[in-house]
This record gives structure tokens, sequence and C-alpha cells, in this order.
């Protein structure tokens, strides 16, 4: 896959729910992981918990960015 650092990323709100579940300590750690994988680091997780909600986070978030990459790259080519 072909990741990027980028400006922004989407958090679809179907995680919330999941997000809820874990304790601060865990949402905290959570949010500090996506920021790390969004600014192209590799995140340090301890937390069971905090690790599986990213995994699924992380799994959105490549999509978002291929799909985002697909777009640009058929844009370029129809310029």
């Amino acid at each position: 896959m072909n990741r990027i650092k980028r400006d922004s990323f989407v958090l679809f709100t179907n995680m919330r729910e999941a997000i809820l579940q874990l304790d601060e300590s865990e949402q905290a750690e959570l949010l500090r992981a996506v920021y790390a994988y969004a600014a192209g680091e590799e995140p340090e997780i301890e937390g069971r918990g905090a690790l599986l909600t990213f995994v699924a986070i992380r799994n959105s978030m490549d999509f978002t960015n291929e799909r985002y990459l697909r777009t640009v790259e058929r844009r370029g080519k129809k310029a």
C-alpha cells in the first residue's frame, strides 16, 4: 500500500460505540496512536482494547487514503 503523510484524516462515527467502551486511558492511547499513524509514524499501543479499536480505525484510514489516491490519479489522467 502507498502510505502518505496527510494533513487530515477521516474518523467515522461508526467507531464511537467501540471507543466509548474503552476506559479514558485507552481512549487517550488510541487518539495518540491514530494521530501518529496519520503522521506516517508507527504507533505504540499497549492496551488490548485500544489496539483492537485502532486496527479497525487503521483499516478505515487506509481504505479512505487508497480511495483518495485513486481519485487523484484519475483526475490527473483526465487533465
